[in-house]
């Protein structure tokens, strides 16, 4: 039988000073490789962004005015207090829009 084993590839990478140090440390404190970090970091990226590309085509596509809602909504996602109806904050959002 053979054993299949990854292709390791060197990369390069420019960082702040302060920022290897802590990683150094860290990757030290936990008896593991700052290559082991990086890696396990890109796959957990890849794996989100898969994840959301997938998520994305299964979506249905929203209207050209329920992205502008959207777009409001992450705007000011901050100063909206308390609990918000979608629904109810969308309606309002097309009246102010449309002068209805």
């Amino acid at each position: 039988m053979y054993k299949i084993t990854a292709m390791t590839v060197r990369l390069n990478l420019t960082l702040n000073e302060s920022v290897v140090k802590r990683i150094k440390s860290y990757a030290a404190h936990r008896k593991v490789s700052v290559s082991q970090i990086v890696e396990e970091q890109f796959e957990e990226i890849l794996r989100v962004e898969k994840r959301s590309i997938k998520d994305s085509r299964s979506r249905k596509k929203h209207s050209s005015e329920d992205d502008s809602f959207r777009k409001f909504l992450d705007t000011y996602a901050g100063s909206i207090p308390g609990h918000v109806d979608y629904n109810e904050a969308k309606s309002d959002y097309l009246r102010k829009k449309h002068g209805t």
